[in-house]
């Protein structure tokens, strides 16, 4: 982790999670994908691969601030909060966007509204 970089204590927290409890890995990979997040994807895919020698991940593990996810329903409650507020960025994204077509804004819209509508009834997409 650079030494000025932001860091995201959710990011950070789902990384812990992932190298204390490689069992979560599977049902975190049928949810979002190391591209989703904005601040340490590359510190996520190495504990997504394993590699728990390497220095990022070390000073994760041994960062106290920093608390793992310890159940399955605190997991899922974390992702659909997190891929709420991605889906809500994204919309923003969209509304804003000038450079694609009056239907593909209107598709994006409709798209990302219906996964927000979802996650807030508490469906993990």
């Amino acid at each position: 982790m650079q030494k000025n970089a932001h860091r995201d204590m959710w990011e950070l927290s789902l990384i812990k999670t992932v190298l204390e409890h490689p069992e979560f890995i599977d049902h975190i990979l049928d949810v979002i994908d190391p591209s989703l997040l904005q601040f340490h994807a590359r510190e996520f895919s190495l504990a997504l691969a394993g590699k728990t020698d390497a220095p990022e991940l070390m000073e994760i593990l041994v960062d106290e601030s920093i608390k793992a996810l310890e159940s399955i329903d605190a997991l899922n409650l974390e992702l659909i909060t997190f891929l709420k507020k991605y889906y809500e960025r994204e919309l923003k994204k969209i509304n804003f966007a000038t450079n694609i077509s009056f239907e593909e804004k209107a598709f994006y819209i409709r798209k990302y509204r219906d996964k927000i509508t979802k996650l807030k009834r508490g469906e993990l997409l």
